[in-house]
């Protein structure tokens, strides 16, 4: 056999080999059978500690307790992993909300300047701009916890899981008593007589055909007219007390006087729908169930994902 024969041979089983190997290395990347590269740790300095301490303090006015601060360190250590992996899907290239921030920031930093959109979004990675804008930053955050949380359309939803969400917050779909009322108001400032006021009114307002309320009383922020509201709202409206003060009132009937925060009033109440329980297959019970169960679901598949990215990323605190 010639020498150069024998080189040719040699060519082909190193090219062989080489083929061999290179193959047995993709399939170890793929399979996650070889190391890969390490990624950097996430630790949260003691810079960005006292940062984050001192807004705590801007916000409530006092010292976080140790469980407090523990919690805004984990969401720190959580925000700063979902931000690398958001960079590493390269998300700060395709989200067209941070596109527009970069291109803001850089006509804002270079006025004069006749680059156009796509000149100015490269430029600002250039300036890691993208790594340092808060809302930038935030805006990552937010579209990798969506993509880590995404449960598919079609999730079904068994009756036992849908009756067990209903059962467990049964207080929840209680509805509350609502009132929806009209009123002539009489202010307590203005006139030392409002309750006897409120009273003629209810008279003449109950035995006159003609007679209207709109031409009685003083002008009130919220108007004469108010839609069904509950105990709650209608305090909010017109002070503590007020629902109470109510009781004594018919439906489809002038009483007073009814005491208000802020005066005297004649009420009338067109209608009224008692407290219930709604059950479980009315509509709107049942299109609420199945949302909480889906946003519980994508809680639970998000807390998941960032328990593996914990251990990717060197942080061992739950």
């Amino acid at each position: 056999m010639s020498e150069g024969s024998t080189f040719v041979q040699r060519l082909l089983r190193a090219r062989t080999l080489h083929f061999v190997l290179g193959g047995l290395l993709l399939f170890l990347l793929q399979t996650g059978l070889m190391p890969r590269p390490p990624v950097e740790p996430v630790d949260i300095t003691p810079e960005a500690q006292a940062r984050l301490r001192a807004g705590w303090v801007a916000a409530t006015g006092r010292e976080p307790s140790a469980e407090e601060f523990a919690a805004e360190l984990r969401r720190e250590r959580d925000d700063e992993i979902l931000f690398r992996e958001a960079l590493a899907a390269g998300l700060h290239q395709r989200d067209a909300v941070v596109r527009q921030r970069l291109i803001m920031n850089m006509r804002f930093l270079e006025p004069d300047s006749r680059a156009d959109d796509d000149a100015l979004v490269l430029r600002s990675e250039s300036m890691d701009m993208h790594r340092n804008d808060l809302v930038v930053r935030r805006r990552l955050v937010q579209l990798m916890e969506f993509a880590l949380s995404e449960i598919p359309p079609d999730d079904a939803i068994s009756d036992a899981q849908a009756r067990a969400m209903y059962e467990s917050r049964r207080e929840e779909w209680r509805l509350p008593a609502r009132w929806r009322i009209r009123h002539v108001y009489f202010s307590a400032e203005r006139r030392p007589d409002a309750a006897a006021q409120a009273v003629a009114a209810a008279e003449a307002l109950n035995t006159a055909a003609k007679a209207d309320p709109g031409a009685m009383g003083d002008p009130f922020l919220g108007g004469q007219s108010l839609p069904l509201l509950t105990a709650n709202q209608l305090e909010g409206q017109f002070g503590s007390g007020f629902p109470e003060a109510m009781a004594v009132c018919r439906p489809s009937v002038w009483c007073a006087p009814v005491a208000s925060g802020f005066g005297q009033h004649a009420v009338l109440i067109e209608e009224y729908t008692p407290e219930r329980m709604p059950a479980q297959d009315e509509p709107g019970v049942r299109a609420r169930i199945a949302s909480d169960i889906r946003q519980q679901r994508a809680a639970d598949r998000l807390q998941e994902e960032l328990r593996a990215l914990r251990l990717k990323y060197g942080v061992v605190s739950p």
